[in-house]
């Protein structure tokens, strides 16, 4: 039987005698085991960045959205309408809150200022699963909604695109 020790003089003596062969082959290993470990980080980024997003809806928040694929026998598209929310938080036990949404797009003008960007018409439970903070005014409310009040909550970066850091409340 061969010693240990042989094994190992032949090794040597094979590296030695073939050394770009050995250089190629352990630069090869190398990058391997790099792109194997990047792949890996890349992959554990990804999951944390979803999981993270996930996170930030709540763990019982749920949307739903019409299939725009499905139509009617008629042919025409059907979608979720306001009585089709009230109905699941009708009768849906557990539920908090329901904010049926729509959501378009507008070109908003201030001044000389023009900023295209989504508008989203909502109820006042909109405030409640989005967790959201007002900086300046307030949400909208069931009172505005009786009232057909004219209503505008706008985010940080319609204030600071079109107000300049202005107050863009009145």
């Amino acid at each position: 039987m061969i010693s240990m020790t042989e094994i190992s003089r032949t090794a040597v003596r094979a590296l030695r005698r073939n050394k770009t062969r050995s250089m190629l082959t352990a630069l090869g290993i190398i990058i391997g085991v790099a792109a194997v470990i990047a792949a890996f980080a890349v992959g554990q980024g990804a999951n944390k960045s979803i999981d993270e997003q996930i996170a930030s809806f709540g763990s019982n928040f749920i949307m739903v959205f019409p299939d725009r694929s499905a139509s009617s026998a008629s042919g025409t598209v059907r979608y979720i309408t306001y009585d089709d929310a009230l109905a699941v938080e009708r009768e849906v036990s557990g539920i908090e809150a329901v904010a049926p949404m729509i959501n378009t797009s507008a070109q908003l003008v201030y001044g000389n200022t023009n900023w295209s960007t989504s508008v989203i018409g909502s109820t006042p439970a909109y405030s409640l699963v989005q967790d959201r903070e007002v900086e300046y005014g307030r949400n909208i409310n069931d009172s505005d909604v009786r009232q057909g009040a004219k209503i505008a909550v706008i985010g940080k970066t319609i204030a600071d695109k079109m107000f300049f850091g202005e107050d863009p409340v009145g």
